[in-house]
């Protein structure tokens, strides 16, 4: 998975942090065999306790569905109110295809495939001053998921779909060609790029 970097947030800052190892962790567990709040641990090291109830977890709906390819994220703004963080941001999934019974891949071709959400998070209200643990900074590497807890002890307050106000997400991931069929049916799976900002490998956060 890929971050557009637009300025928009610090993507090495602990918020930036918590939101990408939280946006990339629901979109793992969308595709999980596991339902409700046992496809929670597909999720990054620590993103049960990330969660927070911050929706009813019986609406995770994992299909087992098998994806390739490269999915990108773009916030969009970020406010802040106190200690706590709410951030719209978009991913697009254009470049990203499903395997098929048949072994082929098939993903909507040059039709923007996207979404809009809004995630507002920050510390732990249930914990003291003093037992508060930041998520981690600085975090950037070769490894496609971190290697254990970044999310400290922040916890999301919520996420939920922002279609309606995110209108500009509605566009193709960067790169995809504008001609391709819907449906686009290929033998071979689009390209997996290597993630950015990434995560440290094992042993080097």
């Amino acid at each position: 998975m890929r971050w557009i970097d637009n300025r928009a947030i610090d993507l090495m800052s602990p918020e930036g942090t918590f939101l990408r190892a939280a946006a990339e962790s629901f979109r793992v567990v969308g595709s999980s065999s596991q339902l409700g709040y046992a496809g929670l641990d597909e999720g990054y090291p620590g993103f049960r306790h990330a969660f927070n109830a911050s929706f009813p977890a019986k609406h995770f709906v994992g299909n087992g569905d098998t994806w390739v390819g490269t999915r990108f994220f773009e916030v969009q703004d970020v406010r802040r109110d106190g200690d706590r963080f709410t951030v719209h941001y978009c991913d697009y999934g254009s470049l990203v295809a499903k395997k098929t019974d048949d072994g082929q891949y098939r993903s909507a071709g040059s039709s923007p495939t996207w979404g809009a959400w809004v995630m507002t998070f920050g510390p732990d209200p249930k914990l003291a001053t003093d037992q508060q643990v930041s998520p981690k900074p600085h975090q950037r590497g070769p490894a496609r998921k971190p290697a254990d807890n970044v999310f400290g002890t922040w916890v999301m307050f919520r996420q939920d779909i922002a279609s309606a106000d995110n209108p500009q997400c509605n566009k193709l991931a960067p790169d995809t060609p504008t001609d391709w069929p819907h449906p686009y049916v290929r033998a071979d799976p689009p390209p997996t790029l290597p993630p950015d900002p990434g995560w440290p490998e094992a042993g080097s956060a």
